[in-house]
């Protein structure tokens, strides 16, 4: 019986202190949400432009090599024909959360012909984007590694 009681204490604690850690405030970039929305803002713009360099200046050196310029093409393409032209984000509703060492900030952004969300992921404390996903509801998802 004395046994059970240290078992069930370190079970309460484990529990206790996962309860605690998953409460916590998601870890950011080392960007300001203000920053942030500009990153996004440049690249959405790029998008429109079709500006394969200009898409691709803040993304890290793995996300270049995994998104090369024809896939960009195509994806622009998409987003033209299925959204529109962009127009602007709501950096008021911008969301942070976090999701396996990654800061993953997402905000609906306004297109000619519907809103999407989108989603950039940063590591937590970076800079660069390292991740990127369009989402609507006539957009098929577009995951960007």
């Amino acid at each position: 019986m004395n046994h059970k009681i240290p078992s069930v204490l370190t079970t309460l604690t484990l529990v206790t202190a996962l309860l605690l850690n998953g409460c916590a405030a998601p870890l950011p970039s080392s960007l300001s949400n203000d920053q942030v929305l500009q990153v996004v803002d440049s690249l959405l713009k790029a998008f429109n432009a079709v500006d394969y360099a200009g898409a691709t200046q803040k993304m890290s050196a793995v996300m270049v090599k995994a998104f090369p310029e024809g896939n960009f093409l195509t994806m622009a393409d998409e987003l033209k024909h299925t959204s529109g032209g962009y127009v602007s984000c709501d950096g008021t509703l911008i969301e942070l959360s976090n999701n396996v060492g990654y800061a993953v900030y997402r905000l609906p952004c306004k297109f000619e012909l519907e809103t999407v969300t989108v989603s950039v992921a940063f590591l937590i404390a970076g800079s660069e984007i390292e991740g990127l996903y369009f989402d609507s509801p006539t957009l098929h998802p577009t995951p960007v590694p």
